[in-house]
């Protein structure tokens, strides 16, 4: 009664076979600033096999019932699955008593104050947050925007593979079939939207300056009017500046009625307006109609015949601006005496000197920096002492019995393998040996997949002191064995 502490929570895998056999379910809110249409929740649904994800804006916890509702029959109608267990944690708003026993759907309840028991869709809360915080604040937009760039993140993670699912994307599991990535662009970042001829005169801009903010589901497009609160579509967006956002594009030094003057506007196009989407519809593999050119063009759509009129006798402009050395090269010792206009204000010159190195030790160190090791196996095969050592690890390992061939196990990850080259130096700096070993990649490998333990056969240099002090004291004899290859499958 006077103490007590919590036990230790115990990790347990369930393994689903199939999606939407275990669907997790969360709600993140309230926030204190309501977004445009004044929402401060939302809802995310996790499916557990796929790990493909939802998430629906809300303006009360109440709303759940009908997104639900919604969702359930989303997934009968376009997946042809039914949903059989729904996991939450204890709240109020997920009792649907009515719900659970009209569906037959299982339903799953977190104990009290125990978060971690629904730790999936936990986890993915702080996933999807931690990417909307990144948006936002690169592009710093307004905080009333955290709704658009929640469901941005959302519709990026889940077309992002995965090492969870053996590299690859929630979409690809659920749709079967691979993401595009040619529709994505840059959140937050300054765009021009072409308008209607009934909503501008003959001299009025045909385009205007926005931020886009969101992928349309269903839809080819959303805008938001600012002024009057409306929303239409457009399919006749421009991201000319990907890399400028809204917030400094009044700095930009260009011609905006030149731009907007090249791109003429589309029957199906509306006013000019905020570009958002502010839409609870559930997510799915709608194409992004929006057309927007992939980089930013280096020169206007104009015609290729006005090049024909224009001087090319002008003189090169040369830059003006000053040259400094990059950061990365601080870390080096590089001696810039030679070089007048450069001046470093403490060389490292001053500190440190090889005057007192003997002859034999400025050849060793001048001869470390002097010797190559390859990165790579197309880098080795070059050199004919590299491919001798790889020939030896080769032959080494076949007489050691290393490998047996066995038939390849069915839903089996490979690991592969690469070669590792090292250059072994005497006393003297000079090459004693060029080393070649071939090395499984183990980081590869997924825990539970591959392998359930670990086991390092290094020993602790604790350990070694030990035994080199025990030696000493009873005056043993000590003996070095080296171990000449990594793969070892027999006796010693």
């Amino acid at each position: 009664m006077a103490k007590q502490k919590k036990l230790p929570f115990l990790v347990h895998v369930q393994s689903t076979t199939c999606a939407f056999q275990l669907v997790h379910v969360d709600i993140w809110g309230p926030y204190e600033t309501p977004t445009l249409s004044g929402q401060r929740y939302f809802l995310i649904v996790v499916d557990d096999f796929t790990r493909f994800t939802w998430v629906f804006l809300m303006s009360n916890k109440s709303d759940v019932l009908t997104i639900i509702l919604s969702f359930n029959n989303h997934v009968q109608k376009q997946f042809e699955l039914q949903i059989k267990c729904i996991r939450s944690n204890n709240g109020l708003e997920f009792r649907l008593s009515d719900f659970f026993a009209k569906t037959g759907i299982i339903h799953h309840l977190s104990s009290v104050d125990t978060p971690q028991q629904n730790g999936i869709v936990e986890r993915k809360h702080r996933h999807i947050l931690t990417v909307a915080r990144a948006l936002m604040h690169q592009s710093s937009v307004p905080i009333c925007l955290w709704g658009d760039a929640i469901l941005t993140a959302v519709h990026i993670i889940n077309r992002v593979p995965t090492k969870i699912l053996q590299n690859k994307s929630p979409f690809e599991l659920i749709f079967h079939k691979a993401p595009t990535y040619e529709h994505l662009r840059v959140f937050g970042c300054l765009c021009f939207v072409s308008t209607l001829p009934q909503y501008r005169k003959k001299l009025d801009k045909i385009a205007s300056k926005f931020i886009f903010l969101e992928y349309p589901n269903y839809i080819k497009g959303y805008k938001h009017d600012e002024q009057e609160n409306t929303f239409s579509q457009t399919p006749n967006l421009h991201a000319k500046y990907p890399n400028v956002f809204y917030s400094n594009s009044e700095n930009l030094q260009y011609q905006d009625q030149v731009h907007a003057e090249n791109h003429s506007p589309s029957p199906e196009s509306g006013p000019q307006t905020l570009i958002t989407i502010v839409s609870n519809e559930l997510a799915h593999d709608s194409p992004m109609i929006v057309s927007m050119p992939t980089a930013i063009d280096s020169v206007s759509d104009a015609d290729d015949n006005d090049f024909d009129d224009r001087n090319t006798n002008l003189p090169i402009r040369r830059s003006t601006r000053f040259k400094q050395i990059p950061k990365y090269l601080e870390a080096y010792d590089v001696d810039l005496s030679s070089h007048s206009n450069i001046v470093t204000a403490h060389p490292i010159s001053k500190h440190l000197s090889a005057s007192k190195l003997s002859l034999e030790q400025k050849t060793f160190t001048i001869s470390l920096s002097k010797i190559h090791e390859p990165n790579t196996y197309h880098q080795a095969a070059n050199h004919f002492h590299w491919r001798d050592a790889m020939s030896v690890e080769l032959k080494a390992l076949q007489d050691n019995g290393t490998w047996s061939i066995v038939p390849w196990p069915a839903n089996s990850h490979v690991i592969g393998c690469k070669w590792i080259y090292k250059v072994k130096l005497n006393e003297h700096g000079e090459v004693e040996l060029y080393k070649a070993r071939l090395v499984a990649k183990g980081y590869s490998q997924i825990i539970g997949f591959d392998y359930q333990d670990t086991f390092s056969l290094v020993a602790k240099q604790t350990t070694v002191r030990v035994f080199f002090a025990l030696a000493v004291v009873h005056n043993w004899s000590l003996s070095q064995l080296d171990v000449n290859n990594a793969f070892l499958n027999g006796d010693l």
